[in-house]
């Protein structure tokens, strides 16, 4: 026998305490000695619809063009970033220039220049080798710090970093003498966003390395020459922060990555067992964005729920599949190569593998990037927003058959605040506008302490009638009488908890059109004797 389980929403009207709330206010009133009350009440306890968008998202059901209702979901095997290969992680470049000389001090006078040299700097991004990055955020904070005792003009130039204006980015600043040993300072940042980064060198032939140039004169309009040490300094410290990258070009190298990744499937979360299903598509889909070849082989595929599993019996399974690199258009767009499967009851046991409502897809899987090395002579690319990926859809008709099907809520009650005793009964108006039979309907009440107590049991009803494409509900309504026990037990307060099973008749296939729901209402009919003291 199968089962699934689901939660059904309730909003809760009124607790059963509600018919205490006018002998409660009495208790402010003048009176002499204590009083009875006897309150007959019929109270509204709670009520609820049930229906699919209860069971799974809203945005993953749709309607096709038969009518009927279609379970979609799609989600992700392998994404193959830019950020996996390019990662500028928060990077600090300390350098600290003298003027080449030792002793001193040489009286310089102004005007005159004490440095000018250009370098290069490592600029590690990964262990990639790239040559071209765009940044589409983050920022380059600077500090300029100065030993000289003289008033100093400081240029310094990254003429491979390209601002959107087009200029390159300069920092210039005036310094003023230093006190001592203590130097002047100047600090602040620039934003990269939009900003261009050759990583080439001032040859324009390596990777991995940032140009700089450095001009430091003594200050034109310094009144007196300024006397200078050997090991006076200038340092600049720059720390590049928060950078996303957005494009990068180099040889991104020859990666193996295999893992064991486990795709969460939200939709089925809250079920269990078996479903006869009358079809289903499970389309897979491998596109390679990226300037580079890649080869990637799904070793397995595996649902599981619990203990329970089933593997995928397909050609694609265990098949290496070449990725031919994609081209850049220059445009920011690029014309990529894609692979797809679609597989079907036909062609594989895909049925099987999601009639068990799996928690979740296990994907054994082996990627690898450039098998064959930098073919690109240092030229693969790749833009941030177009990985590439292998991703999967599912399209599952809600057209089954099944033994049973199992709705399951709990109710909170609250313990009573007086001391009080009555009698009466619950009322329970069901109205089951689904398509499946309702075998059994059980409301239990457990107690803080365990105790258990059953109002309903193997209630039945019968399944809804379609009539111009809307659901005729059945609709039935039961009591339970309370006795002093029960009245004792819910004034203790605990949970409710309901049981709804359906099974569809003669194991016949329905056909679920979005239409379909329960209602539930439960009224507290009876009395309510509290005495105030």
């Amino acid at each position: 026998m199968y089962h699934i389980i689901y939660t059904v929403s309730l909003k809760l009207f009124l607790p059963i305490t509600a018919v205490l709330l006018v002998l409660t206010s009495l208790q402010s009133c003048r009176r002499e000695g204590p009083t009875s009350w006897d309150v007959q009440a019929r109270v509204p306890l709670a009520e609820g619809r049930l229906h699919w968008g209860d069971l799974v998202a809203d945005t993953l059901l749709q309607v096709n063009q038969q009518g009927i209702l279609n379970l979609v979901y799609e989600a992700s095997l392998i994404d193959f970033d830019l950020d996996t290969l390019t990662a500028i992680e928060d990077t600090v470049l300390l350098n600290a220039y003298t003027p080449g000389f030792s002793g001193g001090p040489i009286e310089i006078p102004p005007g005159t220049s004490v440095l000018s040299l250009s370098e290069d700097m490592a600029f590690g991004v990964s262990t990639a080798e790239i040559r071209e990055v765009h940044i589409e955020a983050g920022r380059l904070n600077y500090r300029l710090e100065s030993y000289v005792q003289g008033a100093l003009n400081l240029s310094y130039e990254l003429p491979g970093v390209t601002m959107p204006d087009g200029s390159s980015l300069v920092l210039n600043a005036t310094t003023q003498p230093a006190s001592g040993d203590v130097p002047w300072v100047e600090q602040g940042y620039r934003d990269l966003n939009g900003v261009q980064v050759d990583l080439q060198g001032s040859d324009g032939g390596g990777v991995n390395r940032l140009a700089s140039i450095l001009d430091v004169n003594i200050a034109a309009e310094a009144a007196d020459a300024v006397p200078v040490f050997g090991d006076d300094s200038v340092r600049i410290e720059l720390s590049f922060q928060g950078v996303r990258i957005a494009y990068g070009r180099g040889y991104f190298g020859q990666i193996d990555d295999s893992s064991v990744d486990t795709l969460d499937l939200s939709p089925f979360t809250h079920s269990e067992g078996y479903l006869n299903l009358d079809e289903l598509d499970f389309f897979l889909e491998i596109t390679n964005r990226a300037g580079a070849d890649a080869r990637i082989e799904l070793q397995d595929i595996k649902a599981v729920r619990g203990n329970e599993s089933v593997q995928l019996n397909h050609e694609v399974i265990g098949q290496a599949i070449n990725l031919t690199r994609a081209t850049d258009n220059g445009d920011g767009t690029v014309n990529a190569n894609g692979y797809s499967w679609s597989i079907n009851q036909n062609n594989s046991n895909v049925t099987e593998l999601f009639s068990i409502l799996p928690e979740a897809l296990i994907v054994d899987r082996a990627f690898e990037l450039n098998p064959l090395g930098d073919v690109s002579g240092g030229n693969d690319f790749l833009y941030a927003d177009q990985p590439a990926e292998a991703a999967y859809s599912l399209l599952m008709p809600l057209a089954f058959s099944s033994e049973g099907v199992l709705l399951r809520d709990t109710i909170e009650i609250d313990p009573l605040q007086q001391e009080v005793e009555g009698s009466g009964k619950l009322l329970f108006r069901l109205k089951n506008g689904f398509p499946l039979e309702v075998n059994a309907v059980q409301l239990n009440f457990m107690t803080a302490d365990g105790a258990s107590y059953a109002f309903l049991n193997d209630l039945s009803l019968p399944a809804a009638t379609l009539a111009e494409n809307q659901w005729q509900s059945v609709e039935q309504v039961h009591e339970q009488v309370l006795s002093a026990a029960h009245f004792a037990a819910l004034r203790e307060g605990g949970v409710l908890e309901l049981e709804i099973q359906f099974a569809t008749a003669d194991g016949q296939q329905v056909q679920m059109n979005g239409n379909e729901y329960i209602d539930l209402e439960i009224i507290g009919d009876g009395i309510i004797r509290a005495e105030i003291e």
